[in-house]
This record gives structure tokens, sequence and C-alpha cells, in this order.
């Protein structure tokens, strides 16, 4: 009887010692719990920004591949037309033609490099808009480092004490991490008009990158046209000197020989008429 007493309370007393022990263990779970809970937080956000940034960006680069093949059709449009006027005047307005395309290629290659620092700061714009959400991310993180160390924090030897320290952690940090569930829904209805916002601003900086290509190519057709015309355009000679006469200047010479001859007759009879008249005498 005596021994079935004493074996009584001593499953009485290990019972009573148990109970803390598997309240530890209970809380601990919790604790691992509320890390998960965290982790899901920092991963969904860490998503949200991944995504919100690649989508943004990656409509800057469809408003540049649209505008770059609108560009080729231009390009080529002007190229065409050009050849043909080109064709039509012959080779002596080949160099038009090839001076054209030169200036064409290189309006077309300087939106591109335009374009592509559109995207570029595209992509810091809507990374620095997102700041907020690299705010949370470091908040979760936080928290989490503040969950691995309720051990450290609460390594009492007394069970009783252990474990209303490590409740009340959980509670704090519980409260801590409603607040940044909360705080990451409202963030995630922030990041679509952040995101419009940008595009919209970039989408016109590509436009207006590519507005230059349309610019140039009115200046382009006009010089080439003004090429082709002073291609086409016939050169007169220069009038050149030369030892052959004129009829008019053959004309004036013999007049003039004419002339002579005749004067020198007329002094000739003169000194003749004188001789005789002399000899008379």
């Amino acid at each position: 009887m005596r021994i079935t007493v004493a074996l009584s309370i001593l499953a009485a007393l290990c019972t009573i010692e148990a109970i803390p022990i598997r309240d530890l263990e209970i809380l601990w779970m919790q604790v691992r719990e509320k890390k998960w809970q965290v982790d899901t937080v920092i991963r969904q956000l860490e998503i949200l920004y991944s995504e919100t940034v690649e989508d943004t960006v990656e409509k800057i680069s469809s408003q540049i591949d649209e505008e770059q093949s609108s560009c080729i059709s231009y390009e080529n449009s002007l190229i065409t037309r050009i050849r043909k006027e080109v064709n039509a005047v012959g080779n002596n307005a080949k160099s038009c033609l090839d001076t054209a395309q030169r200036q064409i290629r290189t309006s077309a290659k300087n939106a591109f490099a335009e374009s592509e620092i559109c995207e570029k700061q595209a992509r810091n714009s809507i990374e620095n808009n997102l700041g907020f959400l690299d705010i949370l991310i470091a908040t979760g993180r936080e928290l989490m480092s503040e969950l691995d160390d309720i051990p450290l924090n609460c390594h009492d030897s007394n069970i009783d004490m252990r474990r209303y320290c490590i409740i009340a952690e959980l509670a704090r940090i519980s409260d801590e991490i409603r607040n940044l569930e909360r705080d990451s829904i409202s963030a995630e209805m922030t990041t679509l008009p952040v995101s419009k916002n940008v595009i919209m601003r970039y989408t016109q900086c590509v436009r207006d990158a590519y507005s230059s290509v349309y610019t140039m190519g009115r200046m382009i057709i006009l010089r080439a046209e003004k090429c082709i015309a002073n291609a086409n355009t016939p050169t007169t000679p220069s009038p050149t000197t030369t030892s052959s006469t004129t009829p008019c200047s053959t004309t004036a010479s013999s007049t003039t020989a004419s002339s002579t001859t005749a004067s020198s007759t007329t002094a000739s009879s003169t000194t003749a008429s004188s001789t005789m008249a002399s000899s008379t005498t």
C-alpha cells in the first residue's frame, strides 16, 4: 500500500514538471511559425518588387521595339523615294543617294542610343520609387533576427521565467508582424500607380528620341533633292582664247593693209613727179 501511494505521488510530481516543458515546446513551435510567417511576407515583397520593376522596364522595351519598327519603315520609304529620283537622273546623282543613306542610318542609330538611355532611366526611376518596398523587406528581416534572438534573450534557468519571457517577446513581435502584413497589402496597391507613372513618363522619352528621325528625314530629303538637281544641271563651258582670227578681225586687217599699200603708192608717185620736174628745169 505504501509503495502504491509513493508511486502515485511520484507520477503526479512528474506530471507537474512535464506541463511547463510541454508549454515551452509549444512556445518554441509558435516562434518557428512566426518566423515562417515573416519569411512569407518578405518573399512576397521581394517578388512584388522584382515583378514590378521588370514589368515596367518591359513595357518601355516594347515601346522601343515599336518605335524602332516604325523607324525602319520610315528609313526604307525615304531611301526608296531618293533612289527613284536618282535612277531617273542617272549615275551622276548616285553620290546623293549614298550621302542620304549615311545620314538616315546615323539619325536612326542616334535615336536608338537615346531610347536605350530612356530605358536605363526608367529602371532607375522605378527602383527608386519602390524604395518603400525595400524598407518593408528590411523590417521583415529585422523581425526575423528578433525571433532568432529569443532563445538568447530568454535563457533563464527558471522554466517559468523563461516561459514568461518567450510569451512577452512573441506578443511584442506578433504586433509588429501584423503591422508588416498590413503595410505589405497597402504597398501592393501602391505599386501599380507608381509603375504606370514611370511608364507614361519614359514612353514619352522614347517617342521624343525617335521624333528626331522624322525631323532629320525631312531635312535629308530636301538636301538630296537639291543634290540631285545640281547633278542633273548641265555645266556651261567657259570661254577660251584662241589664235584664230574672226571674220571681223580679218576684214579689219585687210582694210589696214590696203590703206598702207595705197599710202605707199601715193608717196612713190609724188616722189617720181618731183624728180621729173627737177630734170626738166
